[in-house]
């Protein structure tokens, strides 16, 4: 959350700051023109008013008012002066609470709380419009984050593939009312080396093909949300970058020595909970500490049966309408989605295609049978993929994939290349040139005799 406290005594902004306990970003403005040139160029959540900002500046703060509430901020008066018709005047303007100073540690704690129930409308959005859920436990979940949506918390989303964790982390986005884009990362679609190139960029001449410079997504995402799914599978060579650049703002693209900088929420997803990743040993702990801001488990559909229906309803409000017959609904219902929300979606999408418009529980079975392929179909080269094929071209992503599964399989057979060679069906010389380009692996993963 962030709070502009606009007031000529530093000893007042100093009381109200030492009320606000939690994740707050604190912006502080002494004098009329300070405060308006921060809510012209910055958003902000709350701001906290004085009236009388200076001895020659007499009741100044009331012209704050307007210009905040016009911003959408919840503006909040803080001043000694108890006049009714001045009072009567800040409520005309806009001003939510007015208090007399002195009592800041329960009026503080009042104002946070009535903007978040002035929010409730906020979650109902969330709720109904981003994530739709019937479930009373998810529901609860999803109301939850509403504290933090508009902060810079970094947030986790935990759940199965296709439960709709990138549809949430792109509502939280478009709610927080971040200026800057939603960039997504598929940290499990890419290799070492390509993730490394989609994240931070590269100057022209990086690696083969690499005729010119690309920005990556840290530096596209700047004033908005990367969002980084499947992060638990990121190298622990990316994650101490990655680490870096959360705590400083600024890397350097590869191949490049002109540092640059990115202001970005991060929201992260994963199949399972990083803290078990942690204790595994797999994900970094000092990097689980910077991003482990605020976390939500989405429940696959199995689990949450009374939300299949409306999300098929919301996919085909745009397009064609269908109805079920009972036996077609009852079997919807009672079937497991594997590919939880993502299967649905496809699923509502094709068979509004292909419907007669009362749809039957043939056509529903022949549509799942469809769309249960296609959960495990073009996993294995992915839009991502596509894409890093035209930045770099067809042989160099090759090229990279092959020593990523070497790397891999000489780490999961233990070192031995003699087993990897049977495996893989590769010849010695692929394994040699592999050494080569990588010498800084131990010696004994090349073993071949």
């Amino acid at each position: 959350m962030k709070i502009l406290i606009v007031d000529d005594s530093k000893i007042s902004r100093i009381a109200i700051k030492s009320k606000l306990e939690g994740s707050y970003h604190i912006t502080e403005a002494e004098n009329f023109e300070e405060a308006l040139a921060f809510l012209n160029t910055e958003p902000f959540d709350i701001c906290f008013i004085d009236l009388n900002l200076g001895d020659e500046k007499e009741l100044e703060g009331l012209g704050l008012i307007p210009i905040a509430v016009q911003n959408g901020v919840y503006s909040v008066v803080m001043s000694a002066y108890e006049a009714d018709d001045v009072i009567q005047k800040a409520y005309d303007l806009g001003c939510k609470d007015y208090y007399a100073k002195g009592n800041e540690k329960e009026n503080v704690t009042e104002t946070v709380r009535r903007y978040y129930d002035s929010k409730e409308s906020f979650t109902e959005e969330l709720v109904s419009e981003i994530f739709p859920t019937k479930n009373p436990a998810q529901k609860k979940a999803i109301k939850d984050l509403a504290p933090v949506i508009s902060s810079n918390i970094p947030i986790c989303l935990y759940g199965r593939t296709g439960s709709g964790k990138s549809f949430l982390a792109e509502g939280i986005h478009k709610l927080s009312k971040r200026s800057g884009n939603f960039i997504e990362v598929n940290c499990g679609a890419i290799s070492e080396e390509l993730l490394e190139a989609e994240l931070f960029g590269y100057a022209r001449g990086a690696f083969t093909g690499a005729t010119e410079g690309k920005s990556g997504k840290i530096l596209l995402a700047n004033g908005g949300t990367l969002f980084l799914d499947e992060i638990g599978s990121m190298p622990e060579s990316m994650q101490v970058k990655l680490l870096k650049v959360l705590d400083s703002g600024r890397f350097y693209p590869v191949n490049s020595d002109k540092m640059v900088h990115s202001d970005f929420r991060l929201i992260c997803a994963g199949l399972s909970n990083l803290p078990d990743l942690v204790r595994r040993g797999v994900f970094r702990a000092d990097l689980f500490q910077r991003i482990s801001g605020y976390s939500i488990t989405l429940m696959p559909l199995c689990e949450r049966p009374e939300d299949i229906m409306p999300t098929i309803r919301q996919v085909t409000a745009s397009t064609r309408r269908i109805v079920f017959s009972k036996d077609a609904k009852e079997f919807i219902e009672a079937y497991s989605w594997p590919g939880n929300v993502r299967q649905v979606i496809h699923f509502s999408e094709v068979l509004s295609r292909v419907s007669s418009g009362v749809v039957s529980v043939e056509q529903v079975k022949a549509c799942i049978s469809e769309t249960s392929s296609s959960v495990t179909q073009g996993a294995l080269v992915t839009d991502e993929h596509l894409r890093l094929i035209k930045d770099v071209g067809l042989q160099e992503f090759l090229n990279m994939m092959r020593d990523e599964a070497i790397k891999l399989g000489l780490k999961n057979s233990g070192g031995s290349g003699r087993d990897l060679l049977s495996e893989f069906k590769m010849s010695s010389a692929t394994l040699h040139r592999f050494k080569k380009a990588n010498p800084k692996l131990k010696e004994s993963m090349y073993e071949v005799q």
